[in-house]
């Protein structure tokens, strides 16, 4: 694990947003809040380590000078591996540090029988990825996002660490893991700079992560769990139970409905609002009806000001909210829809290990 000090985050926070920056924009008063001489040192420090480095020069002007040496974040060095394990497909993304997706993978999931049959999962494909990744890149972490199977319960934080554990002896890399929507929740709060939300997520599966006084909230360590919340249906559920939110508004089950109400076989769920037949419309309200049930339990409950519906829907799609409001008064000007982007899930994953650098 690599140790910066505050002043050392902020330098790099603010090249992240930047881009690129001489010392002179570096200390200037709306720059990173460090002064001449602390900025001339560290940075100084953070090339040495890797972390920046120079990227030309530009005029300058006052008693600075001609022109002024440009820095941005290193290109090479401290990058992270983000892996998104989702139900049907694992899919990794090498970043830099100044989120330049470098390489790109992703394979199936097998089926998991547990924390052991994923880590072993998990191991394997890691140690490929490093052999597949390029050999001029330094490779600082990994950042895993994956769901846990939901029998370990309150167990969920102690069994994260385990596995992150055993992946960095494996991979001699540093590791982190965390729930893969719960991370994608928390990429959500930083770049869209939200401090309370409800976010429920409609990819394979169906998770959840609750955004609270601007911190992730865990609970007892597994709460957000929101695909396991009992709608009136009643199919099985992988979980062992029956009725989950997952088993109405997942994509297969999405699928399903599309089906059953005379659409194609082999229609793609994600093409849902993009679709202008009567089965498309009976499948549209049948995601609206069972979000409004959800998420009027949790409004009850929780009384949060914004509910977010993350999915792989397209842009049509924002009119979900609308009819969700058609089904439940209380939700109407609450409920917000964003689409998930290609390696959203895997930046988050990465941002597991790169947010140590950051502010």
């Amino acid at each position: 694990m690599v140790h910066l000090i505050d002043n050392e985050r902020r330098i790099l926070s603010f090249l992240r947003e930047r881009g690129t920056a001489s010392k002179p924009e570096i200390a200037a008063p709306d720059g990173a809040g460090c002064g001449w001489a602390t900025v001339t040192k560290l940075v100084d420090r953070l090339e040495r380590a890797g972390f920046v480095e120079p990227a030309g020069t530009r005029p300058r002007s006052g008693r600075y000078g001609r022109s002024a040496r440009v820095y941005a974040l290193s290109s090479t060095r401290h990058c992270v591996l983000g892996i998104d394990v989702e139900r049907e497909t694992t899919a990794g993304v090498l970043l830099a540090l100044d989120g330049r997706v470098l390489w790109q993978n992703e394979c199936r999931t097998p089926g998991c029988g547990g924390v052991e049959a994923l880590g072993r999962f998990l191991s394997d494909s890691l140690r490929r990825s490093l052999a597949a990744l390029p050999k001029d890149i330094e490779i600082g972490g990994v950042g895993i996002g994956a769901p846990l199977p939901a029998a370990i319960g309150r167990a969920a934080p102690q069994a994260y660490a385990r596995l992150a554990d055993r992946i960095a002896a494996t991979s001699g890399r540093s590791c982190a893991i965390e729930n893969n929507v719960s991370a994608y929740a928390e990429l959500v709060r930083q770049r869209d700079r939200l401090t309370d939300f409800v976010l429920v997520s409609i990819r394979t599966g169906v998770g959840g992560g609750l955004v609270l006084g601007n911190r992730l909230h865990r609970g007892m360590g597994y709460a957000g769990e929101l695909g396991h919340v009992r709608t009136r249906g009643d199919r099985p559920c992988p979980c062992g139970r029956r009725g989950c939110l997952e088993t109405e508004i997942g994509l297969p089950a999405l699928a399903r409905v599309y089906r059953e109400a005379g659409g194609a076989a082999d229609a793609d769920p994600r093409d849902l609002f993009r679709r202008a037949d009567r089965a498309a419309a009976r499948a549209q309200a049948h995601l609206a009806e069972r979000l409004a049930e959800a998420l009027g339990d949790l409004y009850a409950v929780l009384h949060p000001p914004l509910f977010l519906v993350a999915g792989l829907f397209g842009s049509k799609a924002h009119a979900l909210p609308a009819m969700i409001g058609r089904y439940h008064r209380a939700l109407r000007g609450r409920v917000r829809y964003i689409d998930i982007g290609e390696t959203d899930f895997m930046r988050a994953s990465a941002q597991l290990y790169h947010r140590q650098f950051f502010t």
